[in-house]
This record gives C-alpha cells, structure tokens and sequence, in this order.
C-alpha cells in the first residue's frame, strides 16, 4: 500500500470537524463516512447507468441544432424499460440492498410519473411518429415492431401503424404540387399509349413477326404488369416504404439530413415533409 493509499484512508479515519471543533471547542466524535467499498462501487454504477439514459435523453431533445423529432419516441420507450428493470419483486424485497430498495421506491414514482405524460398512446404526439417514419433506417415497419415491444397487442399496433399511414397521406396531399396530383391526364397517357401499342399489334401482327394471339398475349401481359406498377409504385409514398431500408449501424450516428439531401429528388414531396417535421423541437427543456 502506498503513501497516498494510506493517507487517503487514514483520512476517512479521522473525526468529522464539528461547529463546537470549527470555535475552538471540542471534537462531536463522530468519524467520516467511508471510504466506498465494493457494494458503494456497484451501486453507483447501477446509478450512473441508469442516469446516463436521462442524460443522452437530455443530449437529444433538449437540441435547437439538431434533430429530434426521428428519435425521441424511441428514447421515451428506452426510459420506460430502464425504469421498469429497476423494479423488484415484492417477495424478493426483504432480501435486497437498501440501495435496491432506493431505486425500487424511486422508480415506482417515475412510472407513476411517465405513464401520466407518456402512458398511453393517444397523448403521443403523432409527428413523433411520423418523423420515426422518415428515418430511412426504420420507416413504417418499425411503428408496430416498437410498439408490440412496449407491451401493445398486435391489434393495437397495426391499428396505430394505419393511423400514421393515413396520417402521412394526408399530409402528402397538402404539400403535392397540383401539378403533381395523379390525374386522368396520366391516366389517358398510359391509355394512349397502350392504344397505341395495341394498334400497331392489331394492324399488322407479322411487323412484330408473330401471330394476332400471340400479340394480343404479349399486350394484355404489358397492361397488367402498367396495373401493378400504378399500385405499387405510382405514389411516392409507396415507393419510399418498398425501396430498402438504410442499415442501422449499432453505436453510430446517421445523417438523415443528408441523407434526405442526397435521396429527396426520388421522394420530392416526402423531402418537404421531412424538412417540416424535422424542423419541430420536441422540447425547449431538459427531461
């Protein structure tokens, strides 16, 4: 043991200074509190590890120059399973620390606490939902993956994922540009052109040096496979939630403004979306 190792511990063996001992007078008696042993260590990094949820928490909303909108309502999960693991079972109480006990007694009032604000779904703001969906990383599958996770039922999430969806269709209706809209200008577009190709077929099958019937297979396949692609690919929401999901990369920080940068010429109408909700602070406070 060393000279300071034992200066530090003769320390906490001296008498605690008194207000009678700070006058002159004589020492209460009473000796410092410590030094930490192993159990002190343990449990302060039961602390830490949970504060530091609440910490990275306070890093990501309480921002005005960068986002949060995208992540906040996974970091409102994050705290509601931190502070549900801190529970202890009523019949293994008598066997706890006092400090297990602390944290058992602490995190029935932050329940108690969260579930007023953030308990039940309906008080959720749904823009945190929809900036959830514009990650890339996650999109609309993600909605009920968390949610089941939280302890909703499958009804509940796929509820709540058709509500955000008609939710961002509605907002893609007030920011398309008129011009934009599907209309039957497009319509009579594909039908024009299927006019034509069926023409061209009907009035001369051996230009295409094949017989009437096979010609007229080849154009009834061309017009359901226009058919399915209007279904699947004609709105542009559509488009984004069928394109792959960017990889999530554990313990790293994605640009998604870049990202939406690079990739808004394929989703125009997404992109102003995305840079409106983007734009919302989630909290001007720390949590």
């Amino acid at each position: 043991m060393g000279d300071d190792e034992i200066a530090y511990l003769s320390w906490f063996g001296e008498d605690l200074p008194g207000e009678e001992e700070r006058m002159g007078g004589p020492s209460n008696g009473k000796k410092r509190y410590g030094p930490p042993n192993m159990e002190d260590w343990s449990n302060a990094v039961i602390f830490v590890n949970f504060l530091k949820v609440f910490y990275q928490m306070t890093l990501k909303m309480s921002v005005t120059l960068h986002l949060a909108c995208h992540s906040t309502f996974s970091y409102l999960l994050a705290i509601d399973e931190e502070i549900v693991d801190l529970f202890v079972e009523e019949d293994m109480l008598l066997t706890q620390t006092y400090t297990s006990l602390i944290l058992h007694e602490m995190a029935l009032s932050m329940k108690v606490k969260f579930d007023k604000y953030w308990g039940d779904l309906v008080k959720v703001n749904p823009f945190l939902f929809v900036g959830l969906v514009l990650d890339p990383r996650y999109k609309l599958g993600y909605v009920p993956h968390i949610l089941k996770r939280c302890g909703c039922s499958i009804d509940e999430a796929i509820a709540k994922k058709d509500e955000i969806k008609s939710l961002i269709f509605e907002l893609f209706d007030e920011y398309v540009p008129s011009s934009n809209q599907p209309s039957g200008s497009s319509a009579n577009s594909c039908s024009n052109t299927t006019s034509t190709t069926t023409t061209i077929g009907w009035a001369d099958p051996k230009q295409h040096g094949r017989g009437k019937k096979r010609v007229e297979m080849d154009e009834s396949w061309i017009k359901e496979v226009e058919a399915s692609n209007v279904v699947l690919s004609d709105h542009e929401f559509d488009r984004y939630l069928l394109d792959h999901n960017e990889k999530v990369e554990i313990g790293q920080d994605f640009d998604i403004l870049n990202w939406w940068k690079l990739n808004g010429v394929q989703y125009p109408v997404l992109a102003l979306i995305a840079k409106e909700v983007f734009a919302i602070p989630v909290a001007t406070v720390a949590s």
